[in-house]
């Protein structure tokens, strides 16, 4: 809401030292009010909206100088802590982490009103849109040394929970817990992967399997860096987030290349890639403005060779199990 001074009023347009300070005719009244002679306040609504606790710190103290130094003109100026953060009622839960099973279960930390973190479970009704708890259950109270849970997941009948202890595990049947890897101040995110447990590594920036039998390897991931190729060689710069699908496919999100890395079984498939990535590099095809590397003209035609090489043996596989002799492209496929 902005004063109106007399000069701008007497001028019926904005006077050079308000236009200074940014104030625009729309912004202080409308025509309708100034043809009645009336006087019309519009509210403007400030909400910084950053996500850093630095970036939130230094939007507030510019909204604060602007109003020093006149800038921002509001005689009624109000700060609403509740409006300018997440709406949510005192009375709503807060999670830390949770993972769910189909779409009628749910598990998650939570502070209960005690203050008392647990583990509890949700039963969800979905009506298409959202999903509602019409039943919470407490199944064990988070140990005071777990700290922050990071990241849980679920394999067969056991809950594991990533925490600053390192991975526990809850039995969901005798709600027993116990510490099964221990890594402190070591945050990570969990996965399934068959009868086993992927977590990520962000020292080490690489994915380790925690096998049933309680054996730690690591299964992706050499050091530090970004490098496409088999599990045992390829690279990643930060990943902070995993997924599986299948157990047959993992997702890694690496932050640093700002990319999601598939990591799959499929040979087939992953050779045929490369032997397309070799053909790229054999011409020098490149994004625009990214580095690339000139390749000479035996280079060149060894990376082709190797291109045509595994093609062939994709397309005689291929021939050799469907019994198709042609390709499907041309006359070929006119004929088919």
């Amino acid at each position: 809401m902005w004063k109106l001074y007399n000069v701008c009023y007497e001028k019926k347009d904005v006077c050079e030292e308000c236009l200074e300070k940014g104030h625009v005719p729309s912004l202080r009244r409308c025509d309708h009010c100034f043809d009645n002679g009336l006087i019309c306040r519009r509210i403007v609504v400030l909400v910084p909206t950053t996500d850093c606790e630095s970036g939130n710190k230094t939007a507030f103290e510019i909204i604060k100088s602007k109003i020093e130094n006149g800038e921002i003109d509001i005689p009624t100026y109000r700060y609403f802590r509740f409006c300018l953060t997440v709406p949510m009622s005192d009375n709503q839960p807060l999670f830390e982490a949770m993972v769910c099973v189909g779409n009628k279960l749910l598990y998650a930390t939570n502070n209960s009103v005690s203050d008392q973190r647990q583990v509890v479970q949700l039963i969800l009704q979905s009506d298409g849109v959202r999903l509602e708890c019409n039943e919470e259950h407490a199944i064990v109270s988070c140990d005071e040394d777990w700290g922050k849970v990071h990241s849980m997941c679920i394999n067969e009948n056991c809950l594991f929970l990533s925490n600053q202890r390192g991975i526990s595990t809850i039995d969901l049947t005798t709600r027993q817990h116990s510490l099964i890897l221990d890594a402190s101040n070591d945050p990570c995110k969990l996965a399934k992967s068959g009868p086993d447990l992927l977590f990520i590594n962000q020292k080490s920036c690489s994915i380790w399997k925690l096998r049933s039998a309680r054996e730690v390897d690591v299964f992706a991931g050499k050091e530090e860096g970004s490098l496409d190729g088999p599990v045992t060689t390829c690279c990643f710069k930060q990943p902070v987030g995993i997924a599986t699908e299948f157990d047959s496919a993992v997702y890694v999100c690496d932050a640093q290349t700002n990319s999601i890395k598939l990591l799959s079984k499929m040979n087939h498939c992953a050779e045929f890639l490369g032997a397309i990535g070799a053909m790229y590099k054999a011409f020098s095809v490149h994004n625009k403005g990214a580095y690339y590397e000139k390749k000479t003209s035996e280079e060149a035609i060894g990376l082709i060779r190797h291109c045509k090489t595994v093609l062939e043996k994709h397309a005689y596989q291929i021939s050799a199990e469907s019994n198709i002799t042609c390709p499907l492209n041309g006359t070929g496929l006119e004929k088919q």
